[in-house]
């Protein structure tokens, strides 16, 4: 039986349909944003203006993508249960074990930097935080494996509130939870913004909102009006935090932090419109360089097999300095370099980069039936890959290394879940089909 549309949009807002129309509405805003507001903000050339090719080009990698998701979902044997059987439901202190491990790790690391970063909180304090971004770019802040942790404390972050929210804790066992669990996220969203990387701290926030809008998408009372206004509320959110980090890198006003939002955003698109009508080049592109960060520039991976030698031995660093060049040398602002994430894999396939989206849709299809389900895997998984989806005006994020570092996360905690296995107790199940 087909749900009524509005229960539909409901069931799918989360979703890779639902995310990817989010993404689109933001790439459309682009297309029709009038030449002058890029000239005005960035003084640089609208190619994007209602440029029919860039148009095709992007409707096809989202159609792909989109086909991908269908198709592992019609194709997989139907799996809808109207009511779960007894399941693991974890304890606070099974979920506060992880979590406060993580939590140490995360605040040393940030004890780390202090030790690259002379007068690391002064230089904050002092909006002096781009300097702290040149320094990480740059290898002098290097912080070796601690540079991983806040990656591993996002993980630990999604499987707990998960986990949380499924064993529903309550009274004062669950405000415990919720207490710790609060500490442990702001300290990772201050690891972040210490660190001044906006790559890290958004996926914390998405991924915690996406985990919180599917447990309530999954209750039959849950309205279209009532899920739109949080959203909406959660956009804002993010748009206050995006404003922080720029407040923090030194845009002390109004113009500054709409020049930040807007150079993050629809400049994106515009040099994706760049690349697309021949206008820009990147000078690594055609390598595979871009289809994963991972791969190209992991020193364990590359040990085994050679990859960054096949692709002809460029350093990440060098292959990121040479995208504010390339910007450049098309007659672009080259103080904002992402192309969005179909611009990066666009200068390594060309034409056939809507092809490649089929399988990553096809996988994004396999990490939300298993979020569905509430397996480990889509708990961990499903939330970077959504974030990806709606950082699609960024870079190719869905590969790099963070994906990696998250699989670790993964194996961890499964041989947590393994040998400290929780209490059992009924919970109904949702619903496990997107299209019905």
């Amino acid at each position: 039986m087909t749900a009524p549309p509005e229960r539909l949009a409901v069931r799918n807002l989360v979703s890779p349909y639902g995310l990817a129309l989010f993404s689109s509405a933001i790439f459309l805003a682009a297309w029709i944003t009038p030449p002058s507001a890029f000239m005005e903000f960035l003084g640089e050339p609208d190619v994007i203006y209602f440029n029919p090719l860039v148009l095709c080009f992007y409707g096809c990698c989202v159609l792909c993508f989109l086909a991908g998701a269908w198709a592992y979902q019609r194709f997989r044997r139907p799996e809808i249960v109207e009511e779960r059987i007894d399941r693991s439901v974890p304890s606070a202190t099974f979920l506060i074990v992880p979590l406060s491990v993580s939590t140490l790790l995360c605040a040393a690391s940030v004890v780390v930097l202090s030790g690259k970063v002379s007068n690391l909180m002064g230089l904050l304090v002092s909006q002096q935080g781009a300097l702290i971004k040149l320094a990480n770019v740059s290898g002098q802040a290097e912080e070796g494996s601690w540079g991983y942790a806040l990656t591993f404390h996002t993980g630990v972050l999604w499987w707990a509130y998960a986990r949380a929210r499924q064993s529903n804790l309550s009274g004062s066992i669950g405000w415990a939870f919720k207490i710790f669990f609060a500490v442990a996220t702001v300290i990772g969203l201050l690891t972040a913004l210490i660190k001044v990387d906006r790559t890290n701290l958004i996926p914390i926030l998405s991924g915690l909102a996406i985990i919180y809008l599917y447990f309530r998408l999954s209750q039959k009372t849950a309205s279209l009006r009532r899920v739109l206004m949080l959203s909406g509320g959660l956009v804002f959110l993010f748009m206050i935090t995006f404003a922080g980090v720029s407040y923090i890198r030194g845009a002390g006003d109004a113009r500054l932090l709409s020049i930040g939002i807007f150079g993050y955003t629809a400049a994106s698109y515009n040099r994706l419109a760049a690349e697309v009508t021949g206008l820009l080049h990147y000078s690594f592109g055609g390598k595979g360089i871009y289809l994963s960060t991972f791969l190209s520039f992991n020193n364990t991976i590359n040990r085994i097999i050679p990859f960054n030698e096949l692709m002809g031995g460029a350093t990440q660093r060098g292959v990121y300095f040479s995208e504010f060049s390339s910007i450049a040398a098309g007659g672009l602002n080259p103080g904002f370099n992402w192309p969005g994430a179909f611009g990066y894999i666009y200068a390594d396939l060309g034409w056939w980069t809507p092809l490649y989206l089929f399988p990553i849709g096809l996988f994004n299809g396999y990490l939300w039936r298993s979020f569905r389900k509430e397996t480990l895997i889509g708990i961990v998984f499903y939330p970077w890959a959504a974030f990806s989806i709606l950082f699609w005006f960024g870079w190719n994020v869905l590969f790099d290394l963070r994906f990696a570092l998250l699989g670790v996360v993964v194996v961890a905690l499964s041989a947590y879940e393994y040998c400290f296995p929780g209490t059992y107790a009924y919970r109904p199940a949702p619903i496990l089909r997107a299209s019905t």
